[in-house]
């Protein structure tokens, strides 16, 4: 019998005009486009200061794997071609 593989909550922290914010943004819209196991929520730093706080954002872009655990974080800027198979090995382990 095959074990149904868990879901992947992720969320970015990004300010709307930062280059480093956009690029990430289509980077992981763009790794995770064809898994629909993969939710990913978008925050704009400004607009949802105390979530941020709670999760203690220091740096933006900040992508948190909040699902499965354990909680996975990742700063700056994650669109460098070496990144895709760093997030393939660490997002998406069965």
């Amino acid at each position: 019998m095959k074990v149904a593989m868990e879901n992947i909550k992720l969320t970015l922290y990004v300010i709307e005009n930062d280059q480093a914010s956009i690029r990430t943004k289509t980077f992981l819209e763009n790794l995770i486009r064809d898994n629909p196991r993969v939710q990913l929520e978008v925050l704009d730093l400004f607009e949802n200061i105390t979530k941020a706080r709670e999760q203690t954002i220091l740096a933006v872009p900040t992508l948190i794997r909040e699902h499965p655990p354990p909680s996975l974080r990742f700063l700056g800027d994650l669109s460098g071609s070496s990144s895709e198979e760093l997030f393939h090995e660490l997002l998406f382990q069965e």
